[in-house]
């Protein structure tokens, strides 16, 4: 069965397929590989010289192919990329002359082999100069993207913090040379990205750069189409879930380093596009409400001691109100700080001193901690299905954005408000329903929302089974 955010990996990456088709099918593309046509394809072996001398090397051409080509002329000072390039020589050889039927060699009067001079070209290679394009000015090369991306980003700061986090290697701005945005050293093992770069292009440009890092630190046998295409694609593909828009630039840079219409770096390579986007989304998501949590603790927050119990501290108009639970969530204690300058989570380690709990960690789901705590209180124990209900139900109102709904459970069963109105059991999973129209539910919400009672259609009950 597939989950939530694998069904929308492979959207993303089934609307990456189609914008890149349709590009391939624009005038723009026509007139792009008219012009790229004139570039020589490079061996293997030249492709490494020009690695080695200039690792961030796009577009080689000659010095007087920049010229009468393209109209562009390589910079004063600019030093040469040497390759090697075939070259032929005449030589002459004397050579038997045999007879064509028997193929045997036909002999003079004395006995001797008849021979006859020939002239023979012969291959070799000569070293020549080449130019990048970064080396050049002039005339402007047709392009199939946008040159760089612009926006800001929401949560810039929070975001790159998390890319920064899971990034195998360091991440460093500076200033780089050529028209490159970033690269992976596997010498230097560290990722550079061009300081001074748009929110949007610089976290594409980061995750690019990260999936380099995660996919191509060793040598796995795949030639620099296929690593760039998988490294643009898990880019798009991560940008999207995020709500950052990079078509314009990505589609054209994917088809780019694509060696023909039919993509194939790009559907060979997308189980590793997929799986690697969707372990990326699923971390950054992860450091993303680390963070946020982190932030809230100002407000509130719940500690955890083992073999003590619990202290939860929230700020109020007062001050702030704290609880003293054991082990097992009953409430021990309690009261209010008439304290303004102090944050909950302050406050917090200061009561963990006073009770003598020892070692407290942070309880990562605040809301979660409370309901359980209240539901405890209430019944005395937890109902054995409120623990999974309740995650499910969580995780399904985040899905749909829905944040602002907070669960409870009292004799009757489940119990959700969001302030305003109260909704009981069955009419609750009837009301998500609603809200979430033609967007999927999991398998779970659904089987639980038929255990409260709610019947649904066979063509419901179908689309769920789909994922």
């Amino acid at each position: 069965m597939m989950q939530r955010s694998e069904l929308q990996v492979r959207e993303i990456t089934d609307r990456l397929e189609e914008g890149i088709r349709e590009l391939f099918d624009s005038e723009k593309y026509q007139e792009y590989l008219r012009v790229m046509s004139k570039f020589y394809n490079y061996s293997f072996n030249n492709t490494l010289l020009i690695a080695l001398q200039r690792p961030d090397a796009t577009i080689i051409a000659g010095y007087n192919s920049w010229r009468k080509d393209f109209g562009r002329y390589v910079k004063k000072g600019e030093k040469a990329i040497k390759i090697f390039a075939p070259t032929s020589y005449k030589t002459y050889e004397k050579r038997k002359i045999r007879d064509p039927d028997t193929h045997a060699p036909i002999l003079d009067a004395n006995g001797e082999p008849v021979v006859e001079v020939t002239e023979v070209v012969r291959n070799s290679f000569r070293v020549v100069n080449v130019f990048d394009v970064s080396q050049t000015e002039g005339r402007e090369l047709p392009d199939i993207s946008v040159n760089e991306l612009t926006g800001s980003v929401e949560n810039y700061d929070d975001l790159f913090i998390a890319l920064t986090d899971l990034s195998p290697v360091p991440i460093d701005f500076e200033e780089i040379t050529g028209s490159a945005k970033g690269y992976f050293s596997h010498i230097e093992n560290r990722i550079a990205i061009q300081e001074g770069m748009s929110e949007v292009q610089t976290v594409k440009t980061a995750i690019h750069e990260i999936a380099h890092a995660k996919l191509h630190s060793e040598n796995n046998g795949k030639d620099r189409y296929t690593k760039e295409v998988e490294a643009e694609s898990v880019a798009y593909t991560v940008c999207q879930h995020f709500g950052i828009e990079t078509s314009d630039y990505s589609f054209g840079y994917i088809a780019g380093w694509s060696t023909d219409k039919e993509t194939k770096e790009l559907k060979s390579s997308l189980e590793t596009i997929r799986n690697t986007a969707a372990e990326m989304i699923g971390s950054i998501e992860e450091k993303l409400r680390a963070q946020i949590n982190i932030r809230t603790w100002d407000k509130k927050v719940a500690m955890r001691s083992d073999g003590n119990g619990y202290i939860e501290v929230h700020e109020t108009d007062d001050g702030f109100d704290y609880s003293i639970y054991d082990t097992e969530m009953i409430l021990i204690d309690g009261g209010v700080v008439d304290e303004h300058d102090t944050t909950a989570y302050e406050l917090a380690l200061t009561l963990c001193e006073e009770y003598g709990f020892t070692n407290p960690d942070i309880v990562a789901d605040y809301d979660k901690f409370t309901w359980q705590a209240l539901t405890v209180n209430e019944f005395g124990e937890l109902p054995p299905v409120c623990d999974r209900e309740t995650e499910i139900l969580y995780d399904t109102l985040s899905s749909l954005g829905m944040n602002d709904i907070e669960l409870t459970f009292d004799r009757d069963g489940l119990v959700a408000t969001d302030g305003r109105k109260t909704w009981h059991g069955a009419d609750f999973y009837k009301y998500i329903i609603s809200k979430a129209g033609k967007r999927n539910l999991s398998t779970d919400f659904r089987e639980l929302a038929e255990h409260n009672g709610v019947n649904l259609s066979r063509k419901t009950r179908e689309k769920s089974m789909e994922r």
